[in-house]
């Protein structure tokens, strides 16, 4: 079944890349979505050491966790800038997942094992919520139940993962 979806899902990359008739012309503009290297190129926005994860909130802000901070990109005149958007952790120990719950977001960070939280107002500064104890908390998401879940790594597969 998961191959089945692999190959259906190429074939549309595919069919978007080259004008979606599936035929290959390629004589039609390529659409924005498209992921491949002939439809567009690759441009550096920023540089965020250790960039991890990326999350864009509900009115699209986009903000990405590096090794000593959550950064937001911000569009300015002259290009884009990554603005910290905490005080930052001594020794860069990562911040992980990122996930929001009403005007609030959430970051955990790897190393300490904490939780961060800032309200997304104007210029939101995260800090530290709940010491987790975790080891090393990467992954986090809101449920469709309005809680907030964290994985706890790593997390090791050894048979692979059911269908």
């Amino acid at each position: 079944m998961r191959g089945m979806l692999g190959i259906v899902g190429s074939v549309l990359l595919l069919m978007a890349c080259n004008g979606g008739d599936g035929g290959g012309s390629g004589s039609a503009a390529a659409p924005a979505s498209c992921l491949s290297a002939d439809c567009g190129s690759k441009q550096r926005l920023v540089d965020i050491p250790g960039a991890e994860n990326l999350f864009f909130t509900d009115a699209g802000r986009l903000f990405v966790t590096g090794n000593d901070n959550i950064y937001e990109l911000l569009s300015t005149s002259g290009g884009y800038v990554a603005q910290p958007r905490s005080a930052g952790t001594a020794g860069g120990s990562g911040f992980g997942g990122i996930a929001q719950r009403g005007n609030v977001l959430y970051v955990n960070v790897f190393d300490v094992g904490g939780l961060w939280a800032a309200e997304l107002n104007d210029a939101p500064e995260c800090s530290l919520i709940h010491a987790m104890g975790l080891a090393s908390p990467n992954g986090l998401s809101d449920g469709p139940d309005g809680e907030l879940y964290v994985v706890n790594g790593p997390l090791i597969a050894v048979a692979g993962l059911p269908d």
